[in-house]
């Protein structure tokens, strides 16, 4: 891998800011164009995957599917919860210092997040959502060209290991935002795998699932399009990706399953497969466990 740079001055990295909303700690990413491709014989590291991202839009480039809403607009910008969901009287809550909430099932969860939601004449109480697979991937995608490195869990910190810790108090943290891996296992919304262990995800204008083809396993990144999806704005393990499997490739852990949802990240019980690329697809919606709870996010 590269060595670690520092791209503080650098957009979007010197965009990035907190907020607080709603009495709720958050961190904003503003909207950024990206583009995969493999490096040219000329290049130094010719054959190698790689991503580029801008400020503003070129020629090659599309908005990271991150930055478009549910109803396929184009945002400015997310929020995301700097920290780990908590249970704020029902309510899910980013604070410093709280218990994260887990033993909640996927569905729940996300019925959770939209419960702040309480009057749409105003701002701080409108676009609440869990968070969902893209946003947490394009956060996964900055830490990656930030460090030059795919193993967050080396490169940064080991996080929560052994039992649940706090909102907050782990050394996994990176700009200001805690505890993206091994925690908690985060439930995303828009990825998830049907009968098959075929991948679905949302389209490129909304909440539709669509089959990308590609079925779940250790064997390396899925890449390529089709019609209403990108692979590019995605860190997912597929049977068919390109190179040596996922693990070995991120250093990250893979479980894999059918009719499944999608828990990213790891948490305090997984130990060093846990990382920014960890990916479990190994349980239905109705799951739940102390291991497991999700993250607030907004438009």
């Amino acid at each position: 891998m590269a060595d670690k740079i520092n791209l503080d001055d650098t957009f979007p990295y010197n965009a990035i800011k907190d907020v607080t909303i709603d009495g709720q700690a958050m961190i904003w990413y503003p909207k950024t164009y990206v583009r995969a491709l493999e490096l040219p014989e000329t290049a130094q590291y010719a054959g190698k995957y790689a991503w580029q991202i801008s400020e503003f839009p070129q020629e090659g480039f599309h908005v990271h599917r991150a930055f478009i809403d549910s109803s396929g607009k184009e945002r400015d910008g997310f929020y995301l919860g700097k920290y780990e969901a908590s249970n704020q009287s029902g309510v899910p809550g980013s604070i410093a210092g709280a218990t994260p909430w887990v033993n909640i099932d996927t569905p729940t969860a996300i019925a959770a997040c939209k419960k702040r939601n309480t009057d749409a004449s105003n701002d701080a109480k409108t676009g609440w959502h869990i968070e969902n697979c893209f946003e947490y991937w394009y956060v996964s995608l900055l830490m990656l060209i930030d460090l030059g490195n795919a193993d967050t869990y080396t490169a940064i910190g080991a996080g929560g290991q052994g039992s649940l810790q706090k909102c907050g108090s782990t050394n996994a943290v990176w700009r200001g935002l805690y505890e993206h891996w091994a925690n908690v296992w985060e439930i995303v919304d828009g990825c998830k795998m049907d009968g098959n262990g075929i991948v679905q995800i949302w389209d490129t204008t909304g909440e539709t699932y669509v089959s990308t083809g590609k079925k779940l396993a250790d064997s390396g990144i899925a890449r390529g399009s089709g019609t209403g999806y990108d692979l590019s704005d995605t860190f997912i393990p597929a049977a068919d990706g390109k190179g040596s499997s996922f693990s070995a490739t991120t250093s990250d852990g893979v479980w894999t399953g059918s009719n499944t949802v999608t828990y990213l990240g790891g948490s305090w019980s997984h130990g060093s497969s846990d990382g920014a690329f960890t990916f479990y697809g190994g349980d239905g919606a109705s799951y739940s466990n102390g291991d497991i709870g999700f993250r607030l996010a907004k438009w």
